[in-house]
């Protein structure tokens, strides 16, 4: 039987609404589906299985490493970078704890126990069998274990570069927009704001001007995006940081990644305006003396 595209896939699939997907089915969309066909199948199923959430679909298909995974994400409220791996649970329908701390000032001993490091974002797996504490290793590792791949894993060499080393721009981006907690006058803050410019500026040569970064495929330099483009601009309430008129293809994606619902639910779970605010207020600086508007 040869099967074309999504729907093709999708027929391979039979039961009713709000049963599990047969296991000889299973395999063969394993075996023969196309991995950024995935998700629009995993969207297919969903419409006609109301009953079955994402989480299940996507176990049942996907599965993981060595069965279900026990999942603990550790993260600070304060930072952009800890919503990455937030949002693409998120997006993958994946379920797992989340611990957030308010401050690493001091880090609180379980933490230090879990993560020596003491770094965060932190995914602490099957009880310590595995722990990561960095974000870029974090993504990479669940975009593996649970499919489809958003293009590190199945992309071509030059996209996987290309990823990656936006990926890290974004963890740049980031460091810096956190600087602007404990700038102490107008003159720092420009220098930062400049500084985030430049990081922006080199991610703008590589965008396509088209639906996501890349092109028409999501992939995790969108979710790394999302997370710094959401951050920056709720300093927005109090400074112009992120001014995105300047990079006309970031604009026009910031404008689509803004309105994801999944971003918009991962940033509304974590207060995330209310999280800037108390950052600002924490580090003293020159924005905190200013009014928010």
């Amino acid at each position: 039987m040869l099967l074309s595209g999504a729907e093709g896939y999708y027929n391979v699939f039979s039961g009713k609404p709000g049963t599990v997907l047969k296991q000889e089915s299973i395999d063969y969309l394993k075996e023969h589906a196309v991995p950024q066909l995935l998700d629009e199948v995993i969207q297919k199923l969903l419409k006609t299985r109301p009953d079955s959430p994402r989480k299940t679909i996507v176990e049942q298909i996907c599965g993981s490493e060595n069965g279900p995974l026990d999942l603990e994400l550790i993260s600070l409220s304060g930072s952009p970078l800890c919503l990455v791996p937030k949002l693409l649970l998120a997006h993958k329908g994946v379920s797992y704890k989340n611990t957030t701390m308010d401050s690493l000032s001091p880090a609180p001993d379980w933490f230090l126990t879990k993560v020596p490091s003491g770094r965060t974002p932190a995914l602490y797996v099957n009880n310590g069998a595995v722990v990561l504490d960095d974000p870029r290793t974090i993504c990479e590792y669940l975009d593996e274990v649970y499919t489809p791949s958003l293009g590190v894993v199945s992309g071509s060499p030059t996209t996987r570069a290309i990823i990656r080393n936006v990926m890290c721009n974004v963890q740049r981006a980031c460091d810096v927009v956190q600087q602007l907690n404990a700038a102490t006058t107008k003159d720092n803050i420009d220098q930062t704001v400049k500084q985030l410019d430049n990081i922006l500026q080199q991610i703008e040569t590589v965008a396509t001007g088209c639906y996501y970064l890349l092109g028409r495929t999501l992939t995790l330099a969108d979710v790394f995006l999302a997370a710094l483009l959401s951050f920056a601009s709720a300093y927005n309430h109090w400074y112009p940081v992120l001014q995105l008129d300047q990079f006309p293809k970031l604009k026009q994606l910031a404008d689509h990644l803004l309105k994801w619902r999944g971003l918009v639910n991962v940033c509304e779970a974590a207060k995330l305006d209310a999280v800037v605010e108390s950052a600002i207020r924490q580090g003293g600086g020159y924005l905190a003396s200013l009014p928010k508007y």
